[in-house]
Order: C-alpha cells, then structure tokens, then sequence
C-alpha cells in the first residue's frame, strides 16, 4: 500500500454516501433555500399544536392538518354537530397559532377530522385564516365559515 491514507479516505467517503441519513441531509439542505411558507407555518405551529394534531406539508403553499376525534357519543344525532364544532374550533385555532404574514401565502389548507366510522374533509385558504383572526363573536365565525371553507363528509 504506497498511499494508506488515500485507501481510508475512500473507505470513509464510501460509508459516508451509502449512510442512509446523508440522503437526509442533503434533501433538507437543498430545500433550505427554496421559499417555503408550509414548513415555516408547520415549525411554529408543531410547538403549541395540541397531541391530536398531524402536520403535513405535501408542497410549499399547501397545508394538511389531520384531527384524530374522539368522542364517546351515545346519540347519534349529537355526533355530527359535535364534529362541526370541532372543525370550527380548530380553524380557529390554527389562525390564532401561526404566523398571519405567512398564513396569507398559503393557497390551500385541508383540515381532516378523523374519527372512528369516517372523516370530515374541509379545505380553505390562508387569507380566508387571516381574516378569522379579527372575527370575535360566534356569529361572526360561523358565517365567515359558511363563506370559505368547502366541506365534505367521508
């Protein structure tokens, strides 16, 4: 062996590319210079999000937001406008958590209550978020509700 240190350093740099978290690295380094609002969203929501939440980010101006529901509801009847209320108070929720300058480059937000015989999909805006901000009474909710989310039952 004329050159043992050249032989180590190809060993090392081997283990080094075959490594699968440099695959890991590299993605998110090269994704640190791409604007993104969804990830800047999601890194200051994750911290106050509450056990149930799941925060996706599938591209940079989308938002998905997974709520497992559980409720222990004997009458059926009670189950629907229990999950409505729960949709509501998580837009809520998500408006007063993130950022409104970043919010408002968000184009589509899905908020998906799971519970156990189905789901509720709903999707929105972000400066329909913004907005919901200043509103304070339920009233003024619901009907900014009613006027920018699309819902549909799974």
């Amino acid at each position: 062996m004329k050159y043992p240190v050249l032989v180590v350093g190809i060993v090392l740099f081997t283990l080094f590319i075959t490594n699968p978290k440099t695959k890991e690295y590299w993605q998110k380094h090269t994704k640190r210079f791409i604007p993104n609002s969804c990830t800047a969203i999601k890194s200051r929501i994750e911290k106050q999000a509450p056990d149930n939440w799941e925060i996706e980010c599938p591209g940079t101006v989308r938002l998905v937001l997974k709520v497992h529901f559980n409720i222990d509801v004997k009458d059926q009847d009670k189950l629907r406008p229990a999950l409505y209320r729960e949709m509501a108070n998580t837009y809520v929720k998500l408006a007063n958590l993130s950022n409104p300058e970043t919010m408002a480059w968000i184009k589509i937000v899905e908020i998906d209550i799971v519970y156990e015989s189905g789901k509720i999909h709903s999707v929105s805006d972000g400066q329909a978020l913004v907005e919901l901000r200043s509103k304070r009474t339920q009233r003024d909710i619901a009907n900014h509700l009613k006027l920018t989310v699309k819902v549909k039952e799974l």
